[in-house]
């Protein structure tokens, strides 16, 4: 899926209604939030991606498998790679560190503000990457 700094995954316009993209022929599974933090969520187990919402809009997108910008699959690049790619480094004041009980490993997360996304890495790869909508741009 292509990416689209600050408006879009692929088909997917970030704000716009989920209901937009329901009769679509790709399969969702819909996950209820559990807590006022958390959002519902349409997850699409083939592609591994899964679209975030509020209010029955769009508000980010997360992708595990492909997600393409400039022809580049940033999924499975350095981070180090990302940013010559985008020009821009992290905000340092925002990263942060989760231990994985999955695989007992620790994934960085980094914020690019200015382009939208939350990138997740592991020993400093790509794993995931959060694209999010944000009203007030």
């Amino acid at each position: 899926m292509n990416l689209i700094f600050n408006k879009s995954v692929g088909p997917y316009i970030l704000g716009s209604p989920i209901s937009n993209y329901l009769f679509d022929d790709i399969e969702f599974e819909f996950l209820k939030a559990n807590g006022s933090d958390d959002w519902d969520c349409y997850r699409n187990k083939n592609d591994k991606f899964d679209i975030y919402i509020e209010e029955g809009l769009i508000i980010s997108i997360s992708c595990e498998k492909t997600c393409f910008y400039e022809g580049v699959n940033i999924i499975g690049i350095m981070i180090m790679e990302l940013t010559k790619l985008i020009g821009e480094f992290p905000n340092l004041n925002i990263t942060d560190a989760f231990e994985m009980h999955s695989d007992n490993t620790v994934q960085i997360v980094y914020e690019f503000d200015k382009w939208g996304i939350q990138v997740w890495t592991k020993k400093g790869k790509i794993v995931n990457i959060f694209c999010s909508y944000d009203d007030e741009k």
